[in-house]
């Protein structure tokens, strides 16, 4: 059990991580709740928690104060005499907790911050070890083994905890916060409200189809899984039909409504053609009805009648599609030599409807319109599956998906999701590890290399590879052959593009997720990719397209967030403006209330770099959350003062366990941001050593400085510590200056080829070509920068870059750029004054 507890309020987290990250570097174990939620009820884990401690840090503040949860919690560990207050903005504690002295970390002096940390630690270990002499008060002592950080990169981390706590209560002010939700990678919110897609005649191809699905007219209502299982099957055969294009059952399974209009259903899917039909169970024998209609003119062009016992529903199954296959010839210009589809399943009809009921649940893990991901359908699936999988063995399906939701299990567990759910029960967590979820998709694989599905489901087999890189090789080669069985196949497509760009083949790889897009146009995840890739390319038409509500996507803070670093990125800081008012409508996760600005994503640097860039200190501030104090110190000329504000930074976050523990997107950006503005500072000093000994010390959190994939980091980020890491080779008379330098350059034009429209790429191509005194084409390449339009605020102090601002036509540059600022600035002002913030002139 934890030593220390710590309550708090959910608004203070950011403070509270700080203060964390300074006791456990002391040597305390803590309890504290990094998931925290507002409005969770007191609960039993967490009184068990509290119980288990020695020591309770109560944190007061405007939050705190009126928050029952805290409440409870200090009213327990008073009664259990463990209490230690703090109070983080000044403000007293509620009445019935006045009796107990608040240690005071809301001052901004340095010596007082440091003092009251002092205090604190002392009165921790009276209680943690009250057998031990207390010596003075000071943290320079051991304590367990583990000495303190240096006095002085605590105090610099606990002043800006206060100063953060000043900013919160600024925040608190304002209406409506814009709060936008992480794109994490399995999390999904509120979709943005879409309208129709508007698809054009010639989007059109008339070889197409779109498989809707069938209705049940069984007297159960419950058999719609057996219906959909139906008509998903008869689609995944029509798939296989080379010269046939086929919509995702992802994207076509949407629309269930009775009165659905055919060509509505058509121009929203983009497709020529329509197939519906309906399924019901009559006794011991099951009826199929399907028609195909031509949805240029909406006629049934053919239709028929299917019966037979359930034993040959694989058979009745494969003789639809056949059929569709054959009418299509004759009315849909698909060529002959397409192939007849043929049967796939073989298996009992028992496990066959076992697994469709597991399927039914596993396609409802996220689900349209839900909050969050639906944990609670992953134990019956997993069970049905196995199941499933007693009567037939060889059912190479059900091995696949009894692997997705052993992965899904898996994940669960170790994000620690399940501990939110104390009445959510997962199979043993034995059951779900990597390795098993290996040998199912090996088991898979061997009873089914001629299922896409099997193949496609390689995505979660990742724990037999020594690399990424390996891994990614042969789930691209797993892909492509899931491609040669179902051409259709739009999750293939989708993992193929991923595939594409992390080997660097931008174009191929976003013409793949088009593609992907194609066959599943309300897939929101292919959306968001594609969303994705629109920012890289500077495609804007698009980006509008999407973001005015015409195209559904699944995480509406994702959409945003690229949005934002679009503007910033792309110089068009005037949108900024429509970017808060757009962000403010939309709200908090509800589960987990959690917003970009919590997480410390690209976004909030994108912005705040443009804020200041714009010279709006105010918003600058706001949006960076004084994480990134080293933008204004190195604007200022503060050179050292940014180094020890930033080495105080890694001092708090480096443990290579606690990273290793919580991987959490925001520890990791956190880092890589740090490292950048290390690299960045350390140039104005000319400490080239400690820009190279930067690599070795990131290798251990996968932030080595190497030639950049698509920029996950690069995208938002300051100036780059590939460029940094290449000037240092050189100045230092490294040997493998050139042979890097030479590597890293030739990546970049190969970016830049390949359409890659991002103006950051072109300004740091100038930083590179200017390394290797190629001034002229360095010139050419800051220029095509500031016309694509790079703004950035360390346009005039860039070390690397000094001999272009020597070159005569630089002035006329400046001149430019300058001028442009100054119309966005007006702008930008404005704007944010009629939402009501207080900018001064």
């Amino acid at each position: 059990m934890a030593d220390v507890f710590i309550s708090y309020a959910r608004p203070d987290r950011q403070q509270i991580a700080a203060l964390a990250a300074a006791l456990e570097a002391v040597g305390f174990s803590l309890w504290w709740d990094r998931s925290l939620t507002g409005g969770v009820e007191f609960s039993k884990k967490i009184e068990r928690e509290l119980s288990a401690t020695k020591a309770v840090i109560v944190a007061w503040s405007a939050s705190g104060n009126d928050s029952p949860w805290v409440r409870d919690e200090a009213s327990l560990a008073r009664d259990q005499n463990k209490l230690v207050a703090i109070t983080l903005d000044g403000n007293k504690p509620p009445m019935g907790f006045r009796q107990f002295n608040s240690l005071d970390f809301s001052s901004s002096n340095e010596a007082i911050c440091t003092e009251a940390f002092d205090k604190l630690v002392l009165s921790l270990k009276l209680r943690v070890n009250p057998d031990e002499q207390s010596g003075p008060q000071s943290t320079e002592s051991e304590f367990g083994g583990v000495h303190p950080p240096p006095a002085r990169a605590v105090a610099i981390a606990l002043r800006r905890l206060s100063r953060q706590n000043i900013h919160w209560r600024t925040i608190a002010t304002i209406v409506a916060l814009l709060v936008i939700v992480v794109g994490v990678v399995f999390w999904r919110q509120t979709p943005i409200a879409p309208s129709p897609i508007a698809v054009e005649a010639t989007d059109i191809l008339p070889q197409s189809v779109a498989v809707l699905p069938f209705k049940n007219l069984s007297s159960d209502p419950e058999q719609v899984y057996f219906s959909d299982g139906v008509a998903g099957e008869i689609l995944n055969a029509l798939a296989q039909v080379r010269d046939l294009h086929v919509t995702a059952q992802s994207s076509s399974f949407q629309f269930r409504e009775e009165d659905r209009d055919t060509q509505d259903v058509a121009r929203r899917l983009g497709v020529a053609a329509i197939v519906d039909g309906s399924v019901q169970k009559l006794g011991d024998r099951i009826r199929v009805t399907a028609q195909l209609v031509d949805a240029r003119s909406n006629r049934v062009v053919w239709s028929q009648k299917f019966e037979g016992e359930p034993i040959n529903l694989f058979a009745i199954q494969d003789a639809v599609a056949a059929e569709i296959v054959g009418i299509m010839t004759e009315n849909f210009d698909l060529s002959e030599a397409s192939i007849a589809p043929t049967k796939r399943i073989d298996v009992p009809y028992e496990a066959y409807d076992m697994y469709l009921q597991a399927q039914a649940l596993l396609d409802d893990l996220f689900a349209a319109g839900s909050p969050g991901p639906r944990w609670q359908v992953l134990p019956p699936a997993y069970e049905l599956l196995t199941q499933a999988i007693d009567i037939a063995p060889d059912f190479a399906l059900a091995y696949a998906s009894r692997a997705e939701a052993m992965a899904w299990i898996g994940w669960v567990h170790n994000s620690g999701s399940a501990s939110t759910m104390p009445d959510f029960k997962f199979p043993l967590p034995a059951e779900v590890t990597e390795e098993r979820v290996d040998a199912e998709i090996e088991k898979a694989l061997a009873l089914g290399p001629d299922l896409a599905e099997t193949l496609v489901s390689y995505r979660f087999h990742s724990s037999r590879y020594s690399s990424y890189q390996s891994f990614m090789q042969d789930l691209l080669t797993h892909v492509d052959e899931a491609l040669r069985i179902n051409p259709n196949h739009a999750k293939a497509r989708d993992l193929r593009s991923k595939g594409l760009i992390d080997k660097r083949k931008f174009r191929e790889g976003f013409e793949e997720a088009e593609r992907a897009y194609r066959l599943d146009p309300l897939n929101t995840d292919i959306a968001d990719w594609i969303f994705s890739l629109y920012f890289y390319f500077g495609d804007f038409e698009n980006l509008d397209r999407f973001m005015n509500g015409s195209v559904p996507l699944a995480n509406a803070g994702h959409a945003l967030t690229v949005l934002s670093l679009a503007y910033a990125e792309y110089g068009k800081f005037e949108n900024l403006v429509e970017f808060e008012r757009s962000g403010a409508k939309i709200p908090p996760n509800p589960v987990t209330n959690w917003n970009v600005f919590d997480q410390g994503f690209g976004m909030m640097w994108g912005l705040g770099a443009s804020y200041a860039t714009l010279g709006i200190p105010e918003m600058a501030h706001l949006r960076l959350r004084d994480q990134y104090e080293d933008i204004f110190l190195i604007r200022e000329g503060r050179y050292n003062e940014a180094i020890d504000y930033l080495e105080a930074e890694w001092a708090i976050r480096s443990d290579p366990e606690k990273f290793k523990e919580l991987r959490q997107p925001e520890w990791r950006y956190r880092l890589f941001d740090i490292h950048r503005g290390l690299a960045f500072a350390y140039l104005f000093t000319a400490d080239y050593k400690k820009i190279i000994a930067l690599s070795q010390q990131t290798t251990q959190f996968d932030l080595e400085p190497e030639p950049p994939d698509l920029p996950s980091g690069a995208a938002g980020s300051g100036p780059w510590i590939e460029t940094s890491y290449a000037y240092a080779l050189y100045q230092t008379g490294a040997d493998n200056a050139d042979t890097w330098m030479t590597e890293y350059v030739r990546l970049l034009e190969d970016m830049l080829a390949q359409g890659i429209a991002l103006p950051n790429y072109e300004y740091e191509y100038a930083r590179a070509l200017t390394i290797m005194g190629r001034k002229e084409e360095a010139f050419a390449s800051l220029e095509r920068a500031i016309d694509k339009g790079w703004r950035r605020w360390y346009f005039e102090v860039d070390p690397i870059t000094a001999p272009l601002r020597e070159m005569p036509e630089f002035e006329g540059l400046k001149a430019r750029y300058d001028a442009d600022i100054a119309r966005m600035r007006k702008i930008v002002v404005k704007g944010l004054r009629e939402q009501g913030f207080d900018i001064a002139d």
